[in-house]
Order: C-alpha cells, then sequence, then structure tokens
C-alpha cells in the first residue's frame, strides 16, 4: 500500500468519525458533508491500493 493511499483511509477514517459524532450531536446536517468526505476519501484509497502493481 502506498503513503498516498494509507493517507487516503486514514482522512476517510477521520471524516467517518466526524461525522457519526456529528450526527449524534447536532442537527444541522453538517454531518452529511463529513460523510461525504468520508466516502471520497475511503474510495480513493481503497482504489489506489487496488491498481498498485505488484513487486517482483
Amino acid at each position: 500500500m502506498s503513503k498516498q493511499a494509507l493517507g487516503n483511509v486514514l482522512a476517510g477514517v477521520a471524516f467517518l468519525i466526524v461525522a457519526i459524532v456529528d450526527f449524534t450531536r447536532d442537527s444541522s446536517g453538517i454531518g452529511a458533508a463529513f460523510l461525504v468526505f468520508a466516502a471520497v476519501f475511503l474510495g480513493l484509497g481503497l482504489s489506489g491500493r487496488r491498481r498498485q502493481p505488484r513487486s517482483k
């Protein structure tokens, strides 16, 4: 796994945690934006991991 893909996954997890906390504490709807960011970063991290060629 590349450092960029790992960073994207970690950012996605962080955004997911913030979204969950925001949904439980606030009803303004900004948690939905954090949920979208989490999905984007997790998607980028997981697709980057899958596309990396195997080293011989």
